[in-house]
C-alpha cells in the first residue's frame, strides 16, 4: 500500500464540476491509499464545509415568501398573467430567473438596468420588472447566495478551520459568487498547497483511455476539431441503427455479454453503459440486465414514483359533484389507499367505467369501513362546510396498509392544506383546491441491491466516473450528444447574449455549446478498446427519429462523404454481420402459422336460457340486444356473457351522449296531461333543462372550455325542439305518456324496454316514439328495406303485456289500444318517420308515412337467430357482412367494433352472395 500524503491542520477540498466526477476522484484517491484533511465533493458539499468553518448557522430565508408576496403585488409586470393561471408554475419560473441573473451580477446582490438600447426591447422589460421585484423584497438574497453573503462578510477570527480549495478553471467555470468565495477562503488561508496540488493535477488531467493509432483514440482527440480526416474507422467504434429504445437495450445487453464470454480477460466492471436520464431506459437497462446475469454499478438510487396520496385526494375532489367523472371515480375506486382489497378496487372500477350511471353499491361480503366509503363517494357536495366535513370523514377511512404510510401521510397532509381553504359560508374555491391535491413528482427508493465492480452506468448529463473498455451509448439521436440546452421562457438566446455584452456574468448560448461537446469528449473518452453508438430510428410513438448531430463531425474525422456511410443497420443481413460482439441467433425455418378455424359455435345448450332469475324463468331480451342479434350473434353472446372489452378513456361529447341529453330535455319539455308549450316557452326552457341534463348526467359540460360545445348543443336542441312542437300541433297529437317502460313478447321469448313517448290521435291510433339524435338517411333507408326493429318491438310489447307500471289514462289507453303506429323523430335533420299510412295529412311538413312493412326482413330475421340461439347455435359473420347490410339492410355493424373478436372470426365469402334477401344471410350462416 501507498504511504498517505502528508497532511497539515487546513481541510484541503477538491472541487469537481459534478458528483461523477468527484465519485472518479475519490476513487482514484484510495487507490493511491487515501489522505487525511482531504475531502473531494462538488460545489454544493464545499458551501456546506465553508459554512460549518465559519461557524454560521444553517440558513433560514424568507426568500420564497417574500418572493411570492411580491411578485403578487406587482400587477403590472410580465408574470401576472401567468400567475393567475399558474401560480406554482410562474412563481418558480421567476425565482429561478431571478436567481439566476443575481449569480451573475455578482456579490453586490443588486440587479443592474443597463440603459435603452442595450438590450432587446422585451429582455430590457423582464429586466426591469425582475430589478422591480428584487427591490420589493427588500432585496432578499436566495439561500445558497446568503451563505456566500454571510462568509464574504466575516472575518479569519471567525473560523475554526481553514479550506484550501482546488479546482480546474478549464473545466469548472464559476459564476462570480463562486469565484468571490474562493477568493476570500484563499486570503483565509495561510496554508500552503504542498503535494495535494500535484495529485489535484494528476486527478484532473483528461487523457483519452484509446490509442491515438485506433479510430476510437482518433476520434476521442478530434472529434470536434477543424482538420482533415486523420484514420479510416475499424471495429473498436460502430455506428450501428436498432428499431427503437427497446431493441437498442436489448442489442447492446446481448453484445455486453458476447464480449463477455468472447474475452475471458474482460470483467463486468470493464463495461460501461452511457444512457439518457430517462425512466423507459433506465428500467428497461436495470431488466434486460438482471434477466441477462450481468450486475450494474451507478444506477440512481431513487426513481420516480407514483403520488397516491395527493392521487387519491385530487380523485375525490373531482367526484365531488354528481355523476362524478367516470375515470376520476375510477382512479379513486383503484386507488391502494381504498379500505378495499385492490380486486375489489378494480371491480368497482371496471363498473365505473362501464354504459350509465356508476353503481357505488357494497358488494356481498364488504367491510363496514369500506361500506362507509362508497355512501360517502355517493354523496353530492354543495357547499364548503359539506367538503370540509366529506374531507374529514375520507381521511379517516384511508387504508394504512404496509408499505403505503409515505402516501397515506402525503394525502392527510394535503387534505389539512384543502380544508384549510374552506370556510363556513364560502362557495367552494374549486379551482384552488385542485392546485392543491395536484400529484407532484415523488421519488421513492430503486429495488435491487448496489454492486460496486458492475457494469457502469453513465448518465448523459454527468462525466464518467471510471474508465471502461468498452462503452455502449444509447440513444445517439438528434437532441442528444451533446444534450439541448434548457430554454427560457423568460429570455431567449439573443437576450442572453445582450446581457453577456452588458456585463452580467451568464453563460451565453454559445459558451454553452462549447461547454457541452467537451463534456461530450470526457464521456466518449473513459473507453479505452470499443465504443458503440446505437441509433434508434423510431420513439416509442412510432415517429422517425434523427441520429445525433455529432454524427456529422465523425464522418468528417473518418473521412465519410455522408453520415450515413457509417451506420450499420440492423435489421439488413449484410450489415448486420459486419458488427462486432453481435451475438446471432442460428439459422431457422419458420414454423407454418396455425390456422385459425371459423366455424360457427354449436354450444349443445339453450343460450336464451343463460341468464335467468331465481324462479327458472328467462330475463327479457331489449329491442336494442335483439338489434345487435340481428346483426351478429357472436357480438350478442358476448355483451350477454359480460366477455366485452372495457376501456378506459376520457368523456367526451359523442353522439350517444348529446342524445341522451336531448332525450332528458324532450321528456320535461313535453309531458303527459299537459298542454304543448308554446313557441316562446320552448326557447326559454330547453337551456334551463339542457343544463340540468348536462349537471346531472354529464357535468363535464360545465367546464369552461366546453363553453363552445355546449351552446351548439343548446341550439340543436331548441331547433329540434321547435319543429317536434309545430309537428305535434299540426297532427292534433295528445302526450300520452314520457319514457313508459313496457314489457311483452316476441313469440314466447320475454321482451322489455322504455318507450321514450306515446301519442295519441284524434281519431284513437297510438304512436310509439323514439327519439333519435341523428339525421334521416339512413333510418329512412333502413325502414324502407325492412329492416327496422326497435319501435316496432315496442308496439309488439303493448300489444301483448303492456306498461310496467302505467296508471289512469295511460292504462286505460293502452289497454284499449286499437291501431298502434311507430315513429322515429330524428332530430338533426327535424323529420319524423311513421310506419302508419293514412295516419297523417300529406301537407303536414316534416312527416313521412313508409307503410307497415318497416320491420318485416328485420322480425323474421330476429325470430331465425333466436330458434338458432335455442339449439345452442351462434353463426359467425362473413367478411361481407358489414357492406351487405350496409347496401342491402342500411344498417351499419357497429357491432362489429365492440371486440376485436368479431372481425377476427368473421368467415371468408363464399364468392356471390345472390339476391339481396335473408335466403342470403341464412345460406351463409350455413356454409
Amino acid at each position: 500500500m501507498s504511504t498517505p500524503l502528508n497532511i497539515d491542520a487546513t481541510l484541503h477540498f477538491f472541487l469537481f464540476p459534478d458528483r461523477t466526477s468527484a465519485r472518479a476522484a475519490r476513487r482514484a484517491v484510495a487507490e493511491r491509499g487515501g489522505a487525511a484533511g482531504l475531502v473531494v465533493g462538488t460545489w454544493q458539499e464545499l458551501l456546506e464545509r465553508a459554512r460549518e468553518a465559519y461557524l454560521l448557522p444553517e440558513p433560514r430565508s424568507s426568500w420564497q415568501d417574500a418572493l411570492e408576496r411580491a411578485a403578487g403585488e406587482l400587477s403590472s409586470s410580465f408574470w401576472s398573467e401567468s400567475l393567475a393561471v399558474a401560480p406554482d408554475e410562474t412563481i418558480a419560473t421567476v425565482a429561478s430567473t431571478l436567481a439566476f441573473l443575481l449569480e451573475g451580477a455578482g456579490p453586490s446582490g443588486r440587479l443592474t438596468i443597463p440603459a435603452d438600447g442595450i438590450l432587446p426591447s422585451r429582455a430590457h422589460r423582464h429586466l426591469r420588472d425582475l430589478g422591480r421585484l428584487h427591490e420589493r423584497m427588500g432585496f432578499l438574497l436566495p439561500p445558497h447566495l446568503e451563505v456566500i453573503s454571510s462568509i464574504l462578510g466575516g472575518g479569519p477570527e471567525q473560523t475554526i478551520r481553514s479550506l484550501r480549495v482546488y479546482r480546474d478553471p478549464v473545466r469548472l467555470k464559476l459564476n462570480p459568487w463562486q469565484e468571490a468565495l474562493l477568493g476570500k477562503l484563499s486570503r483565509d488561508c495561510s496554508a500552503d498547497g504542498g503535494r495535494f496540488a500535484a495529485l489535484h493535477t494528476a486527478l484532473t488531467a483528461c487523457v483519452p483511455a484509446a490509442k491515438p493509432e485506433t479510430s476510437l483514440g482518433a476520434l476521442q482527440r478530434n472529434i470536434f476539431g477543424a482538420g482533415a480526416a486523420t484514420v479510416s474507422l475499424d471495429p473498436s467504434v460502430q455506428c450501428l441503427a436498432v428499431r427503437d429504445f427497446l431493441e437498442e437495450v436489448e442489442v447492446a445487453v446481448g453484445m455486453a455479454q458476447q464480449a463477455l464470454s468472447g474475452d475471458p480477460a474482460l470483467e463486468p466492471s470493464d463495461l460501461g453503459f452511457l444512457v439518457p436520464d430517462e425512466r423507459c431506459y433506465l428500467d428497461a437497462l436495470d431488466l434486460l440486465c438482471r434477466r441477462a446475469g450481468l450486475p450494474l454499478s451507478g444506477l440512481p438510487v431513487e426513481k420516480p414514483v407514483r403520488d397516491l396520496g395527493k392521487e387519491a385526494v385530487f380523485s375525490f375532489l373531482a367526484t365531488r359533484r354528481q355523476p362524478p367523472p367516470a375515470l376520476a371515480l375510477a382512479a379513486l375506486l383503484s386507488s391502494p389507499l381504498m379500505p378495499w382489497s385492490r380486486e375489489t378496487g378494480n371491480d368497482l372500477a371496471q363498473e365505473a367505467v362501464g354504459e350509465g350511471a356508476p353503481d357505488l353499491r357494497a358488494p356481498q361480503g364488504m367491510a363496514e369501513k369500506g361500506k362507509r366509503m362508497l355512501r360517502l363517494l355517493a354523496k353530492r357536495i354543495d357547499d364548503a362546510a359539506a367538503l370540509a366535513k366529506a374531507l374529514l370523514r375520507f381521511a379517516a377511512l384511508l387504508r394504512g396498509v404496509e408499505g403505503m404510510e409515505v402516501h397515506v401521510a402525503r394525502a392527510l397532509a394535503t387534505i389539512k392544506r384543502c380544508r384549510a381553504e374552506l370556510t363556513e359560508e364560502g362557495a367552494v374555491p374549486w379551482g384552488d383546491l385542485m392546485r392543491i391535491a395536484a400529484p407532484e413528482t415523488v421519488t421513492g427508493p430503486a429495488a435491487g441491491v448496489l454492486v460496486r465492480e458492475g457494469a457502469a452506468v453513465f448518465l448523459d448529463y454527468e462525466l464518467p466516473w471510471r474508465q471502461v473498455r468498452h462503452l455502449f451509448v444509447l440513444g445517439f439521436v438528434d437532441g442528444r450528444y451533446p444534450r439541448e440546452p434548457s430554454v427560457s421562457s423568460v429570455f431567449s438566446d439573443a437576450d442572453l447574449e445582450a446581457l453577456a455584452a452588458a456585463g452580467y456574468a451568464v453563460e451565453p448560448p454559445s459558451a454553452g455549446a462549447m461547454r457541452r461537446r467537451s463534456e461530450l469528449r470526457e464521456q466518449i473518452g473513459c473507453a479505452s478498446q470499443r465504443l458503440n453508438l446505437f441509433m434508434p430510428r423510431r420513439d416509442p410513438f412510432g415517429k422517425p427519429l434523427r441520429p445525433s448531430q455529432t454524427l456529422t463531425y465523425l464522418a468528417k474525422v473518418f473521412g465519410a462523404d455522408e453520415p450515413d456511410e457509417l451506420v450499420l443497420e440492423l435489421d439488413r443481413e449484410e450489415e448486420r454481420m459486419k458488427v462486432a460482439s453481435l451475438p446471432t441467433a442460428p439459422p431457422s425455418n419458420p414454423l407454418p402459422q396455425r390456422e385459425l378455424k371459423k366455424d360457427d359455435l354449436f354450444l349443445k345448450r339453450d343460450l336464451l336460457a343463460i341468464h335467468c332469475y331465481e324462479d327458472g324463468s328467462p330475463k327479457p331480451q331489449s329491442p336494442s340486444s335483439l338489434d345487435t342479434l340481428m346483426v351478429s350473434p357472436l357480438a350478442w353472446l358476448l355483451s350477454r356473457a359480460g366477455l366485452q372489452p372495457r376501456e378506459w378513456s376520457p368523456e367526451s361529447l359523442d353522439v350517444a351522449s348529446k342524445g341522451t341529453l336531448a332525450h332528458h330535455v324532450f321528456e320535461h319539455l313535453f309531458r303527459p296531461g299537459q298542454p304543448l308549450p308554446s313557441p316562446a316557452e320552448v326557447k326559454a326552457r330547453v337551456p334551463i333543462l339542457l343544463d340540468q341534463a348536462i349537471e346531472r348526467k354529464k357535468p363535464l359540460l360545465l367546464e369552461p372550455e366546453w363553453h363552445v360545445e355546449r351552446r351548439h348543443l343548446a341550439k340543436e336542441v331548441e331547433v329540434a325542439a321547435l319543429h317536434w312542437r309545430g309537428l305535434l300541433e299540426q297532427i292534433g297529437a295528445e302526450v300520452l305518456g314520457n319514457e313508459v317502460w313496457l314489457k311483452g313478447v316476441l313469440d314466447t321469448l320475454p321482451i322489455h324496454g322504455s318507450a321514450d313517448l306515446l301519442l295519441r290521435l284524434p281519431g284513437g291510433q297510438l304512436y310509439v316514439v323514439d327519439y333519435k339524435k341523428a339525421g334521416s338517411g339512413q333510418r329512412r333507408e333502413r325502414m324502407k328495406k325492412g329492416y327496422d326493429s326497435q319501435a316496432s318491438l315496442y308496439r309488439l310489447m303493448i300489444q301483448t303485456g303492456g306498461s310496467k307500471s302505467a296508471e289512469g289514462a295511460l292504462k286505460e289507453a293502452l289497454e284499449q289500444a286499437g291501431e298502434i303506429g311507430v315513429v322515429y323523430y330524428l332530430m338533426n335533420d327535424q323529420t319524423a318517420l311513421a310506419d302508419s299510412s293514412g295516419w297523417i295529412d300529406g301537407k303536414v311538413a316534416g312527416m313521412e308515412e313508409l307503410g307497415s312493412g318497416i320491420s318485416v326482413n328485420a322480425i323474421e330475421l330476429i325470430r331465425e337467430r333466436i330458434a338458432e340461439l335455442r339449439l345452442g347455435k351462434v353463426t359467425l359473420n362473413h367478411e361481407g357482412d358489414p357492406d351487405w347490410f350496409k347496401s342491402n339492410a342500411g344498417i351499419t355493424m357497429y357491432a362489429v367494433d365492440d371486440t376485436p373478436l368479431i372481425p377476427l372470426f368473421m368467415k371468408d365469402d363464399p364468392g356471390d352472395e345472390g339476391e339481396d334477401t335473408n335466403d342470403q344471410v341464412r345460406q351463409r350462416g350455413n356454409n
